[in-house]
């Protein structure tokens, strides 16, 4: 009797253990990312007095807006969503960042991973769940590098996880992450080959022009117009364009993966105010054009064949 109780006591301790350690590496990086407060849900109500179906969302410790939502609408407070982060990946990783965006009408948490190397380049890797306070969207799992030489930034968004939020219990919602932290490896460990793919890949006028058709919204028949048919400002954007890809071409070696880091380099540097590229790449517009480059050079690379 006395084994069992002193085995019994042990595995308390243990749990208690594990609990004071998430606990502890929650309330570290709430404090760390300086989003350590939370979101209240409060009915709106006409001027003159009228109930209405909406609620609005609000910080509670500055009671700025975040945006206004339906009646169903479930939050998700920060430090729920860095716990369950936090708990899904303790056994993968040891350090975690984050921050927000749009003055917190969003919020993410990353699981850095170990980092990689393409070519001459040092890639930071991170899992990263994102959240929206203003009703735009879901909870939301992807993955996010960064190139160390230049800080370009490339993030990319899983499937939207709508049950993460709904999820009735904490140890469920944990579950859930733990499945989409798993999904986003396997797709992050293919993301790394195609870099090293695009790496290996000589640059060619045809891809290239593929991409800064998409990213000027040119049609084909523009490559073949003088110089006067286009407006100054576009004149300027292509020429800023042709400098950065010059650049990163002498950086990162006259290849596909260089022709991305030119596209990433202009959505993470020139197209934003400063401190504001990680909203652009993540949520902006820089999100879409670092994609669909991607995709792009991607595709155009040579099919993998594989035998049995």
């Amino acid at each position: 009797m006395e084994a069992i109780q002193t085995q019994e006591a042990q595995e308390v301790q243990e749990v208690n253990a594990y609990k004071s350690e998430i606990y502890g590496k929650t309330f570290d990086l709430l404090s760390s990312t300086k989003t350590n407060w939370g979101v209240t849900k409060k009915p709106l109500v006409c001027p003159d007095g009228y109930k209405t179906e909406s609620f609005g969302i609000y910080r509670n410790d500055n009671n700025k807006w975040l945006g206004t939502v339906g009646r169903t609408y479930e939050l998700m407070q920060n430090a729920t969503l860095a716990e369950n982060i936090i708990e899904a990946s303790i056994d993968i990783s040891e350090k975690f960042r984050g921050g927000e965006l749009y003055d917190g009408k969003k919020v993410y948490y990353q699981v850095q991973l170990q980092d990689s190397q393409i070519a001459n380049d040092t890639i930071k890797r991170y899992i990263t769940g994102l959240n929206s306070h203003d009703g735009s969207s879901s909870i939301g799992f992807g993955f996010t590098n960064t190139v160390v030489i230049c800080q370009n930034t490339f993030y990319m968004a899983m499937k939207e996880i709508s049950r993460f939020r709904h999820s009735s219990s904490a140890q469920q919602r944990v579950e859930v992450a733990r499945d989409e932290i798993r999904k986003i490896l396997k797709a992050e460990s293919g993301l790394m080959e195609n870099y090293k793919r695009m790496a290996d890949t000589k640059i060619n006028t045809v891809i290239t022009k593929k991409v800064i058709a998409d990213l000027f919204k040119f049609n084909e028949e523009d490559f073949n117009k003088d110089v006067k048919d286009f407006s100054s400002q576009k004149v300027r954007e292509l020429s800023l364009f042709n400098e950065i890809l010059e650049s990163e071409l002498s950086s990162h070696g006259q290849t596909l993966w260089g022709l991305f880091n030119a596209v990433t380099w202009k959505t993470n540097h020139q197209d934003v105010k400063k401190g504001k590229a990680l909203e652009n790449v993540m949520v902006g517009s820089g999100y879409k054009k670092n994609l669909n480059a991607y995709n792009i050079i991607v595709d155009s690379l040579p099919k993998v064949v594989t035998t049995v």
